[in-house]
């Protein structure tokens, strides 16, 4: 049976399937950037205060999905650099 949630002032029908806590987390998060936009913005428009809290969330992921191809890259280089240094000490197989 799906649940019932409230995410930034509206309802949602949350599918069944989905883990209740990473869902709960994630609406947590969403309505916190959404309630600090009220605190820091007297903007009357609800669906304003909704749009920034997902620009919020969106250049995060941004952000996040840019670091995670910086550190998958540096991964890879000190994996090289270790075959070589391994390669280097003619150990055999």
């Amino acid at each position: 049976m799906a649940n019932e949630k409230r995410i930034m002032g509206m309802k949602l029908i949350v599918p069944e399937g989905l883990r209740d806590l990473e869902i709960d987390s994630a609406i947590d998060y969403a309505n916190e950037l959404y309630e600090k936009d009220f605190e820091v913005y007297t903007t009357a428009d609800s669906n304003i205060h909704r749009a920034r809290a997902v620009l919020k969330i969106v250049m995060e992921l941004q952000a996040i999905k840019g670091n995670q191809d910086s550190f998958l890259d540096k991964d890879i280089k000190k994996v090289d650099d270790l075959i070589k240094k391994i390669d280097k000490l003619g150990l055999s197989d």
